[in-house]
């Protein structure tokens, strides 16, 4: 009896302890320090435009512009109303806070391989302190540092979408066509703007200027003709590098970096030149210029093609160019 009466009041005695929570299997846990907040990052951020301090010619100015993992550097002259392309390439984010960076930027594909004006470097070093970006420009050949602040020079102006491969406008199925001389020449819907006005000389039968109508682009294409009385196929072809050395002796003063040869438009014996145009000053074009003889009615035929070093659009020009050509056809 004794015993059972113990292992009652033992069972009653478990009971309430655990009605009362005891034990060391219920009791609550200690509570724990908030862990400390990280300390906020403030990386240096070069993002956005930057325009030269003290510019070195009057009315004309460096402008960069960084975005994303890109830079580009515009020369900007007549006031902002002109700008083109110094350098295009990469920039690489900084991840410091410090006040002072520098990084090299690699040129960014093919968009200033044609342009004179542009440097001529596959690499430029960039750097900052004191709040002011800094590079090394040339300027006719004499080198200089270029300091820059931020500041906005040209609102809205980001990283161009110019492609870092230049882009036909030829197509078949949407180009235009225009006989002169005796040819029918097909070329770029781009060229969407006609100047009515002709030439005022006699000897210019007709001729036709067309311009696109995008935004930073800036180019030309030019077709006439010019009435030779009496002119013979054979004298042309012993004359026709004399008279295209003669156009352009008459131009040395403005053109630079020459090269000529043969060309054949739409069967016709003629010749081309490509040449770099100096008479737009700091604006400077690249001009691509054929021209051709047709017999049946004596005519000088003339195709031209100019681009400023300005221009934006990333069409190969050079090579639309060079199908204007190979699209032409005696007209019926």
């Amino acid at each position: 009896m004794k015993k059972l009466i113990f292992c009652a009041l033992l069972t009653a005695m478990l009971f309430s302890l655990a009605a009362c929570g005891g034990g060391p299997d219920t009791e609550a846990p200690a509570s724990q320090p908030e862990p400390a907040p990280e300390p906020e990052v403030h990386l240096l951020d070069l993002t956005g435009q930057w325009k030269e301090v003290d510019p070195a010619f009057e009315g004309a100015y460096y402008g960069a512009v960084i975005d994303g993992d890109k830079i580009e550097l515009h020369r900007v002259s007549g006031g902002g109303g002109t700008r083109y392309l110094y350098w295009a390439g990469s920039y690489v984010p900084p991840e410091t806070e410090e006040e002072t960076y520098a990084w090299t930027s690699q040129v960014g594909g093919r968009r200033t391989d044609s342009e004179a004006i542009a440097a001529a470097e596959v690499s430029k070093d960039f750097a900052y302190e004191d709040g002011r970006l800094s590079c090394t420009v040339k300027d006719d050949g004499t080198e200089r540092t270029l300091l820059m602040e931020r500041e906005e020079w040209e609102p809205g102006l980001g990283i161009s979408n110019v492609p870092d491969e230049l882009k036909s406008g030829f197509d078949p199925e949407t180009n235009q066509t225009f006989t002169i001389g005796g040819v029918t020449f097909s070329y770029p819907a781009y060229f969407n703007v006609r100047d009515e006005g002709g030439e005022p000389a006699d000897f210019v039968k007709e001729d036709a200027h067309f311009y696109p109508e995008e935004a930073d682009t800036h180019c030309s294409l030019l077709f006439w003709s010019q009435v030779e009385k009496g002119l013979t196929q054979r004298a042309f072809d012993g004359t026709k590098a004399d008279y295209n050395n003669a156009i352009l002796e008459s131009m040395k003063e403005d053109i630079a970096d020459v090269e000529t040869g043969d060309v054949t438009i739409a069967g016709l014996s003629g010749c081309m030149s490509r040449f770099r145009n100096n008479v737009r000053g700091e604006q400077k074009s690249t001009v691509y210029k054929a021209f051709a003889f047709n017999p049946a009615n004596q005519e000088l035929v003339t195709v031209m093609i100019s681009f400023t070093d300005g221009d934006m659009s990333g069409y190969d020009y050079a090579g639309d160019f060079q199908k204007i050509l190979d699209s032409a056809q005696l007209a019926s």
